[in-house]
């Protein structure tokens, strides 16, 4: 059995957000892994996702996006990366904007 890692962020309030996207990486020695999609149905309502059921013997990042109501998906977040011991993980707001396209803020969620 491997461990869980919860994320968190500060909720989009854009009116024709959909739902977010979570997506996973292995971390080594500097260099991130092929990043893997684990959830494309994370509520709009949602500020908090946990990743379940990791490998305990590898370090993990993680990336969040959002995804608006005609599908357009948002820039990855930046990474955030687990610590020991696990814990949550803040990573950076994701905005989509009033015209319907995407994009993510240059500062961290506070």
């Amino acid at each position: 059995m491997g461990k869980d890692v919860s994320v968190a962020w500060v909720p989009n309030t854009e009116p024709d957000l959909d739902h977010y996207n979570a997506y996973r990486a292995i971390m080594g020695k500097g260099v991130t892994s092929s990043w893997e999609q684990v959830s494309n149905a994370i509520p709009a309502a949602a500020d908090k996702y946990t990743f379940v059921n990791l490998d305990d013997s590898v370090r993990w990042a993680f990336m969040i996006t959002a995804v608006d109501k005609s599908g357009n998906e948002s820039k990855l977040s930046n990474m955030a990366f687990e610590i020991k011991p696990p814990s949550t993980l803040k990573v950076m707001h994701v905005d989509l904007n009033i015209s319907g396209s995407v994009s993510v803020p240059d500062t961290p969620a506070s």
